[in-house]
């Protein structure tokens, strides 16, 4: 009877540490799949003028450390960070950190379907502003964006694996605020990140 005790304790003592651990405030409110609410905490941190107050501290090693761009303090001095950038056709851009001469469009996938050209068109887009814009294809395991994406509308011209950068949450993200969380010397930012 006594050892049946000592176990259901230790199993008891587990089982809530494991709850302890997994508890993620986006699955509680049921938006870890909803790329809109992702979408604006992420432009938020990366967003110099960002409700964080910490200026361009995520954006520059987001810039350095994911996108491993060397001109990240040039960008940080003068970037803007937007949220569904409306270009042509009424089409939305989920992030765009933008400068006078750098444009970087990012498309976030979080089990979302991709639309037709829709890679094609942001960089065409991008390219007006920046002849040497890649967009950055963010999605939960680093997967590649599809031919329907790639290629025009009229499936003339394709995309290259030379045009687009992919990041992952699994990867990238998650390494990116584990950083955060263990440099940040503000114990609120911390928690919130963490």
């Amino acid at each position: 009877m006594k050892t049946e005790k000592f176990f259901q304790e230790i199993y008891d003592i587990c089982n809530q540490n494991r709850k302890e651990q997994e508890y993620n405030i986006f699955s509680v409110l049921e938006i870890s799949r909803k790329e809109v609410f992702i979408c604006r905490v992420l432009s938020d941190l990366i967003n110099p003028e960002g409700n964080h107050g910490k200026g361009s501290k995520y954006l520059k090693t987001f810039l350095k450390d994911i996108l491993n761009r060397d001109d990240a303090d040039e960008i940080c001095k003068d970037a803007f960070v937007f949220k569904e950038y409306l270009i042509k056709d009424n089409r939305r851009i989920d992030i765009v950190i933008r400068t006078k001469k750098v444009f970087i469009p990012i498309e976030v996938k979080i089990y979302a379907r991709e639309q037709e050209a829709q890679c094609f068109e942001y960089i065409d887009f991008a390219r007006k502003y920046d002849d040497s814009a890649n967009v950055v294809y963010l999605t939960v395991h680093g997967h590649s964006p599809g031919s329907y994406s790639l290629c025009d509308r009229n499936d003339q011209n394709h995309l290259s694996e030379k045009d687009y950068i992919l990041i992952s949450f699994e990867h990238h993200i998650l390494k990116w605020l584990e950083m955060h969380i263990q440099s940040e010397d503000d114990g609120k930012m911390r928690l919130i990140l963490k």
